[in-house]
């Protein structure tokens, strides 16, 4: 979540936290134990981001799941299309992480030296000699 400090998203927070207590959100206290499979995730979903006070035009942007919630281990077994573009979330191959901050590495330090060739071309000196 990327989030603004504001009333509004103190109250969806603590609303949030607040959510298995039932005090506002009935049916909510299922959400409560630790061991149910994404628990505070389900409590978001299922009851705040539906509210009334929060589900209004420009309140909460959803991004899609290609962007923000990519699983590339999922996807790339035929799972459905959420390659996390902007955001990878390595919820089902934790050893997939190396790999992927290899490659991420990878990736900048050949993109600036392909910048840096494309810049200076002419000054480079090449020994046809050897």
């Amino acid at each position: 979540m990327i989030v603004q400090q504001t009333p509004l998203t103190e109250a969806l927070l603590r609303e949030w936290a607040e959510c298995p207590s039932e005090i506002k959100y009935p049916g909510c206290a299922r959400w409560a134990d630790p061991s149910a499979f994404w628990h505070e995730q389900s409590a978001y979903s299922e009851y705040i981001r539906h509210d009334a006070a929060y589900a209004r035009e420009g309140v909460l942007k959803e991004i899609k799941c290609d962007e923000a919630n990519g699983a590339p281990e999922n996807w790339l077994r035929g799972g459905k299309q959420c390659r996390g573009t902007l955001v990878r979330h390595y919820w089902v191959c934790k050893q997939c992480v190396r790999k992927a901050v290899e490659h991420s590495v990878v990736d900048l330090v050949v993109g600036a030296g392909e910048e840096g060739l494309g810049r200076d071309w002419e000054g480079i000196l090449v020994d046809e000699a050897l």
